[in-house]
């Protein structure tokens, strides 16, 4: 919710996903950004989101769903995404340990 490197991460895999979905021919841009950091602002700092809970849980998430259709759809396109692939690696890396 604050300004700072997590933040940064998370606008920039979002602006990643608005360059996928704009070459699948689906219209989002950086207004949608700007409303999910509006959203995010308003949620309580000490929520989980299912991810997370998923991952305290040593339970698999749903990361190939969001960042795996990313990481496709970039391959199609030939786009790069480095920070959904990072994100993806990490949170697979996570996975293996369960």
């Amino acid at each position: 919710q604050k300004e700072g490197a997590a933040r940064d991460i998370a606008v920039s895999a979002m602006r990643e996903a608005v360059e996928i979905a704009g070459r699948e021919g689906i219209a989002l841009d950086e207004k949608d950004i700007a409303r999910a950091m509006e959203v995010m602002v308003t949620l309580s700092p000490e929520g989980k989101c299912s991810m997370l809970q998923d991952i305290e849980a040593c339970r698999d998430t749903e990361v190939a769903i969001f960042g795996g259709t990313i990481l496709t759809l970039a391959e199609k396109h030939e786009v790069p995404v480095p920070v959904n692939a990072m994100l993806v690696k990490i949170i697979r890396a996570k996975e293996e340990t369960f």
